[in-house]
């Protein structure tokens, strides 16, 4: 993956953090899982060595449904 293609994801990450701000409680689901996607595809291109930020994963947004 190119760095171009890697900041258009980072950039839509945010995009979809901002759209879920303002999103009614059925749609917030669906942003937060493709934000997840997102994630593990920005996972497999970042150093090692570099920390993981990553707050949203598939199992705790099923944990979220849950309450």
């Amino acid at each position: 993956m190119t760095e171009a293609q890697i900041m258009n994801l980072k950039k839509e990450r945010s995009r979809l953090l901002d759209a879920w701000r303002v999103a009614s409680a059925s749609q917030k689901n669906s942003i937060l899982m493709r934000i997840a996607d997102i994630d593990e595809e920005l996972e497999k291109y970042q150093p090692k060595k570099a920390p993981s930020n990553r707050k949203f994963t598939k199992n705790n947004i099923k944990l979220l449904k849950r309450v």
